[in-house]
């Protein structure tokens, strides 16, 4: 019988490509057989082909708000198994604004250069991946303040870029920021927009912000609230329905009419499967049922809204969180190029969240007692250990201080975790 060691490196490759992303532990106990299987694992080239054949990157986890009132209180949820995945943790101080493209959003009181909390924000990025955070510098603008209505998100600058968010948790990221100010003597609002660059470590000049506002009877949406990603526009929830959009490529806000007879509070603007713009509501009759809508533009450049797929609730959760007397169920954070939504339902005087599946029709709890706005987190996850990179292939593939029969165990313990693991898909042609 060969000796294992002998293996072809490229075989072990299609092996160890077939494990599935979503489940970060089992690439971990891959990588804990060899350096051999290591050095593999991290290679780039193995990163870039696993994401192409796995699809959209899996949800390991989701932040949601603990308290959107001082002081403010964020918390990260992994889903799924732990082990090779960002662990669980509490974020006080901290309230989340959006995540996306491997990293999340947060502001936080500023403290001034005696230590003392001030009433102004500052804007924070961290990769729950990685624990790393930074917090960016203050625009050259008028302080934020916590009474403000305000949102913000932050995406990958592949996205003005051309590029396919390959690793792009890594990669430089543009913060865009919307803001309302008081309303002049009409009432009107003065919307205004800026954008921060990782790369230049700065944000758009003062007359760039002033150049891009408009003017709206209603202000954004005062209370944290995913924003949607299409394309390069970004589009944020207003009161009453209204959405802002923002244009990476020209700099420009717009403010466009919300859906009609549209009550705001169970309304979520999304990004579709499709690429294109659409709101997810929970309709409450004739059947208890999310429905999408999508907003479709006709041969005379008008747009309209159109009712799509409809996803029952009355047969995925469970009677005691439909049954009467329930007041509420909305829409609160989905998943972009997925087909998970996150809902609330308060039922007997307590609010869960649910993530509900659209292809599989399926629903499961996530949350007890809780209505705040959900942020999931998506992120292409290989974990390998540290000495991965700087470590060398031993001598005829030999680890250091280890026997040629424990190297050959763990190795067949390797390839064990690959055939549980792949199941059939080992032998499809």
């Amino acid at each position: 019988m060969a000796s294992l060691d002998m293996l072809a490196d490229d075989l072990v490759r299609e092996f160890l490509i077939l494990l599935t992303p979503d489940d970060p532990a089992c690439l971990l106990r891959a990588s804990l057989v060899c350096k051999r299987w290591r050095r593999i694992l991290a290679d780039p080239d193995f990163y870039r082909r696993h994401r192409a054949l796995h699809g959209a990157c899996p949800i390991l986890g989701f932040i949601h708000v603990v308290s959107d009132y001082l002081p403010y209180h964020s918390r990260f949820v992994p889903i799924g198994p732990a082990p090779g995945g960002p662990a669980a943790r509490d974020l006080p101080g901290w309230l989340v604004l959006d995540c996306r493209h491997g990293r999340a959003l947060f502001v936080t009181l500023a403290t001034g250069p005696d230590r003392k909390v001030e009433e102004t924000l500052d804007f924070i990025v961290w990769n729950p991946l990685t624990n790393k955070h930074i917090r960016l510098p203050r625009p050259d603008m008028p302080p934020l303040h916590f009474r403000q209505n305000f949102n913000a998100a932050v995406l990958c600058a592949a996205d003005t870029e051309g590029g396919d968010h390959l690793d792009c948790h890594r990669g430089h990221f543009h913060v865009v920021f919307v803001r309302s100010q008081p309303p002049d003597m009409s009432g009107r609002y003065l919307i205004s927009a800026c954008v921060y660059s990782s790369v230049t470590n700065r944000w758009n000049e003062w007359w760039r912000f002033r150049d891009s506002a408009v003017f709206s009877y209603f202000p954004v949406d005062v209370r944290p609230c995913p924003s949607a990603l299409v394309g390069n526009d970004v589009y944020f929830r207003g009161c009453r329905s209204h959405v802002f959009q923002y244009k990476l490529s020209t700099q420009h806000l717009s403010v466009e009419q919300p859906p009609p007879d549209m009550f705001y509070e169970s309304l979520l603007y999304m990004s579709l499967q499709d690429g294109g713009l659409g709101y997810a509501t929970v309709e409450q009759e004739p059947n208890l049922c999310i429905s999408l809508w999508s907003r479709e533009i006709l041969p005379n450049g008008d747009a309209q809204w159109a009712r799509g797929r409809a996803i029952g609730l009355d047969m995925l959760l469970p009677n005691v969180a439909i049954e009467p007397p329930y007041n509420t169920t909305v829409v609160v954070g989905f998943a972009e190029g997925t087909d998970v939504i996150f809902v609330a339902v308060r039922s007997h005087g307590t609010h869960d969240i649910y993530m509900v599946q659209f292809n599989s029709e399926s629903a499961t709890k996530v949350l007890d007692n809780s209505r705040c706005s959900v942020f999931p987190y998506k992120t292409f996850c290989v974990p390998v250990i540290a000495e991965t990179a700087a470590g060398n292939e031993p001598a005829a593939g030999k680890e250091p201080g280890e026997s040629s029969s424990a190297r050959q165990t763990h190795q067949f313990l390797g390839f064990a975790v690959i055939l549980t693991f792949c199941g059939s898909r080992v032998l499809d042609p």
